[in-house]
């Protein structure tokens, strides 16, 4: 299946491993894992992603995808939630 990925050029081999052709392909499935994370109610990596810089893009997809959904408000919430949180503990 890799192989066949791999010719289509959805991925490429850079050393031993590889990688998506284009990195927004990485940030969109991980955006996925962090809604299916949201959905089940697993929130700790997703209150960490969504304040690291780094994770921009895969934020703008999770974002993008829980507004088709009408799911934002929670998210707004949850990160409200742990913000005021950590601001109790300074």
């Amino acid at each position: 299946m890799l192989r066949l990925l791999s010719r289509a050029g959805l991925y490429k081999q850079v050393g031993e491993n590889l990688r998506f052709f284009h990195d927004s392909f990485e940030s969109y499935f991980a955006a996925r894992a962090l809604e299916n994370d949201f959905r089940a109610g697993r929130n700790d990596l997703l209150t960490e992603c969504g304040k690291n810089d780094r994770l921009r893009e895969t934020w703008q997809y999770l974002v993008e995808m829980l507004e088709e959904t009408g799911d934002k408000p929670r998210l707004d919430e949850l990160l409200e939630q742990k913000l005021d949180r950590t601001k109790g503990r300074t």
